[in-house]
């Protein structure tokens, strides 16, 4: 109310007088602060969208002004990373200052192993109360925003979304939540392929992709029976990717590591002569004609692998070239000095009139 003058009242004044007071509402100030993670915080990440006696401010992060008491005052919404999110208060000033605090808090996204999987966010920013739940690789809040977790895929490896953790939680402070993935490797198998081998086996071996593993050590045999009665014999030297042996080898019994992604990758064995016992003889003798027309000069009844060439003027070898396929078959090399020479065997005929060919015997 305001003062009344004193010379209103003269002396000697007789009556009543009547006096009006004059009242000015007091103002009160409305103070509106936003607190990240238990500090003030007046930034762009985080705006509530006030109105105060019926004007609206829009999103503000801070708000400091003096109204007159019962001004009404209200917040509808509030806005997170550029979000709106729902929220509600109201109030009218009273008799001081309206003091309106809105916490928010942080929620970290980890990830057990960051080269195992992805999220779509980081971290989010949540009002205090909000929860969050989770199913399969989504984690939900309670305002509506989710976060994704996915799980980068690795050559040779599966790799899976396994949980959240924890599970669920209420934002009344900050909170990390972490997306836990897994990963293994792949499994495969190494098959074994004799490559001509006449007996033995060798198992399968089961590996895994990104470990260390022995090759199966080798169980196949490789030995043919001559014509004079004895056996032709190779001794196991190696694996090979192909066959022909022209890929990439494996020792007996090697460690290996990723030899596949999955699926199954087949080894072929690889031989190297040994020796040969018995003597040729009957009709697998190896026969030479001494020229076109005449007879042949049978060069067979010695001991392998040393050859006396008769009566041909011819010697023969089996070290200047081998040919271990995967029919086993093995080539001699047969050289003529003085003629030309048709060499011939049982299991057939060297066409043509040479000085030197490759013949085979088994």
């Amino acid at each position: 109310v305001t003062s009344i003058p004193v010379n209103i009242i003269q002396k000697g004044d007789t009556g009543n007088k009547t006096f009006t007071a004059n009242w000015t509402i007091n103002n009160y100030y409305i103070d509106l602060n936003t607190y990240l993670d238990g500090t003030w915080y007046e930034g762009s990440r985080v705006k509530v969208n006030l109105t105060v006696g019926g004007s609206n401010k829009g999103y503000v992060s801070d708000y400091y002004t003096a109204h007159p008491y019962g001004t009404a005052w209200s917040i509808n919404g509030v806005q997170i990373d550029g979000t709106n999110v729902a929220y509600t208060a109201s109030g009218t000033v009273g008799t001081s200052s309206v003091i309106i605090r809105i916490d928010f808090y942080t929620l970290t996204i980890a990830r057990n192993n960051t080269s195992y999987g992805t999220t779509s966010a980081s971290s989010l920013i949540a009002l205090s109360g909000t929860t969050y739940s989770t199913s399969g690789s989504t984690l939900t809040m309670s305002d509506g925003r989710r976060v994704t977790a996915s799980p980068t895929a690795a050559t040779g490896y599966t790799t899976s979304f396994s949980s959240w953790s924890p599970s669920s939680a209420t934002m009344n402070t900050t909170r990390t939540v972490t997306a836990n993935f897994s990963r293994t490797g792949n499994t495969y198998y190494v098959a074994y392929n004799g490559n001509g081998a006449t007996g033995g086996s060798t198992a399968t071996s089961t590996h895994t992709y990104g470990v260390s593993r022995a090759l199966t050590s080798n169980g196949f045999v490789k030995n043919w029976p001559n014509g004079g009665g004895g056996t032709i014999r190779w001794s196991f030297r190696n694996w090979n990717r192909n066959a022909a042996g022209t890929s990439t080898s494996y020792s007996n019994g090697q460690s290996v590591l990723n030899l596949a992604t999955s699926g199954t990758v087949t080894l072929y064995a690889q031989w190297t002569f040994n020796n040969a016992t018995g003597v040729m003889g009957g009709s697998n003798d190896v026969n030479m004609r001494t020229g076109p027309g005449s007879g042949y000069a049978n060069i067979g009844g010695s001991t392998w692998p040393t050859y006396a060439v008769r009566g041909a003027n011819c010697t023969i070898t089996n070290a200047a070239y081998q040919n271990y396929g995967s029919s086993g078959t093995l080539w001699l090399y047969v050289t003529c000095a003085a003629r030309n020479l048709q060499v011939d065997t049982a299991l057939g005929t060297k066409t043509g009139w040479v000085s030197g060919d490759f013949v085979r015997v088994n």
